[in-house]
């Protein structure tokens, strides 16, 4: 085709991109001329000498008017290797189809075994893991069987101890009451002042000595299961106001105040064990007594809630004592633990007083807590479960309604109480702190209306002059109607004078003991004088 036109045999061509190059490059015909751009559709171009290029035009010219159909004949004739040419696309597009599934082949194949390779590595160590877990549970069992077996020995020591405290304070305990007993005898004999003290100080002595040892042998009994628990019934008011007058002379020494107050609603006969009770609050109420320099003693009884036939009964001791740091509050209820323990120790004991009330309570179902500043005192609140069986409701005598009385005592908080007492009985009161403020109470009532029926008195007060209050009213004729009662401890009485018509009330103060008192104090007959 390309040496015909040559030799003018044709004056141009037409073929497709493919023959046309080919031809070119192998017959080295580089003088033709044919348009850059195809003139429709399909690689076919029209190729003529250049002298002749103006024949191009009218070739393009008839190309774009004959109809689609038309020039597909002419490239389905004049251009056979096109439909080889697409043919190889195909082939080309079927090759990269197959090259890119081998190589997603490839990779997942080399990601399956990078993920076996995990799959195993992670098997490997859990069960490495599983061996290590095995071995610790085998380590673990093996200790819990040491733990058991320890815990089997510690408890059969701890009872052999706890059994062996119990015989030696009960073998100890024998021979030291019979040595208190004899000491008793003797202070009864004849002895000179400086035998005296002795037998004072042998007496004293051996009762510490007792009260420590009566201490262990509870303590045994509690570590070891041996205290049981009595459930009778008692008069509570009864009990507590019995524990506060067997301790009230002991503060004597120390120029204490011990005052009690039983709220009225708290006034109930109930079932429980009075021995534990009493326990507690002789530990508690001792304690404050031996760590209070000076100042005041509160105990406080309250019924806080009835709930199922029982009371929940709370005991406050407060005291103005040395008090308590943080860190001594930690350990306080610990066993054979003292606030001070260094060796030149000012206060003695045992260290199980207040671990023995921890325990106590625990035993009868209740709950203790403290409060503490140190140099400001402590306030231990026992709070504990009682079975009710009948409330206790005071007789007062018709006379004390809308009586007045005179109450003159310093102490703030026993006169408080007392006042409260006597506003139940249905009493007029007019409180005041001193002797001389009675006195011109007393004095200065001119209408006979107006004056006072009971003077209810510190026996010990005093007015200016010196002389005793419950003295001077005795000698003052126009108070020859007024009914005098007298507070005072029964260790005031061996050392003091106090007017026979005075009668005398023990303190602390108890419900049964002021009514026996005011009942004394009846209008009709004669007055019954004596000590409360």
């Amino acid at each position: 085709m390309l040496n015909d036109l040559l030799s003018g045999k044709v004056d141009y061509f037409i073929a497709n991109d493919t023959n046309l190059n080919f031809s070119i490059k192998g017959q080295e015909l580089l003088k033709l001329y044919y348009p850059k751009k195809p003139f429709y559709q399909h690689h076919v171009r029209a190729g003529t000498l250049q002298k002749r290029s103006h024949l191009l035009g009218d070739v393009n010219a008839g190309m774009q008017a004959i109809t689609n159909y038309e020039r597909q004949a002419i490239v389905n004739e004049w251009s056979p290797s096109m439909v080889g040419y697409r043919f190889s696309w195909e082939i080309i597009g079927l090759s990269t189809v197959v090259l890119l599934s081998i190589i997603i082949t490839i990779i997942i194949w080399l990601m399956n075994i990078k993920l076996k390779g995990q799959v195993t590595e992670q098997t490997y160590r859990l069960e490495a893991q599983k061996r290590e877990l095995e071995s610790d549970i085998q380590r673990r069992q093996l200790l819990e069987g040491e733990l058991q077996h320890a815990k089997i020995l510690a408890d059969t020591a701890n009872k052999a101890k706890s059994q062996f405290l119990s015989n030696m304070t009960h073998e100890l305990r024998t021979p030291l009451r019979g040595v208190l007993g004899m000491n008793e005898l003797l202070a009864r004999t004849p002895l000179s002042e400086q035998q005296q003290q002795l037998v004072e100080t042998v007496q004293n002595s051996g009762q510490d000595l007792l009260l420590i040892i009566n201490n262990i042998l509870d303590f045994s009994k509690i570590e070891s299961g041996n205290l049981p628990l009595d459930n009778v019934e008692f008069d509570l008011p009864t009990v507590i106001e019995g524990e506060l007058q067997l301790l009230s002379e002991s503060t004597q020494d120390k120029s204490l105040n011990l005052s009690g107050r039983i709220d009225y609603k708290a006034l109930w006969r109930v079932k429980a064990d009075p021995v534990k009770l009493r326990q507690i609050l002789v530990n508690l109420i001792s304690n404050a007594i031996k760590f209070t320099l000076q100042g005041d003693i509160l105990v406080e009884v309250t019924l806080e809630e009835i709930s199922n036939n029982h009371g929940y009964f709370q005991f406050t001791i407060q005291d103005t004592g040395i008090g308590m740091t943080q860190e001594d509050l930690k350990r306080v209820f610990s066993a054979f633990t003292q606030v001070d323990s260094s060796q030149e120790r000012k206060f003695s004991g045992s260290g199980l007083g207040l671990a023995i009330v921890r325990q106590l309570v625990d035993l009868m179902g209740g709950e203790i807590s403290i409060e503490s500043q140190l140099h400001q005192g402590s306030c231990f609140k026992v709070t504990l479960p009682f079975e009710l069986v009948e409330q206790q409701q005071p007789e007062v005598p018709d006379f004390l309604k809308n009586s007045r009385v005179l109450l003159q005592v310093e102490n703030p908080f026993t006169r408080e109480t007392l006042q409260q007492m006597l506003s139940v009985f249905g009493c007029q009161v007019s409180p005041v702190a001193t002797g001389e403020e009675a006195w011109n109470r007393l004095v200065t009532v001119n209408d006979k209306s107006n004056s006072f029926d009971i003077a209810l008195i510190e026996a010990k007060s005093s007015v200016s002059d010196g002389d005793l209050l419950s003295e001077k009213i005795s000698r003052e004729a126009t108070l020859s109607r007024l009914s005098v009662i007298g507070i005072c401890h029964r260790s005031f009485l061996l050392v003091s004078n106090v007017p026979i018509q005075v009668i005398t009330l023990e303190r602390p103060v108890a419900w049964c003991q002021l009514i026996t008192a005011l009942k004394k104090c009846s209008p009709c007959g004669e007055k019954d004088i004596g000590i409360v």
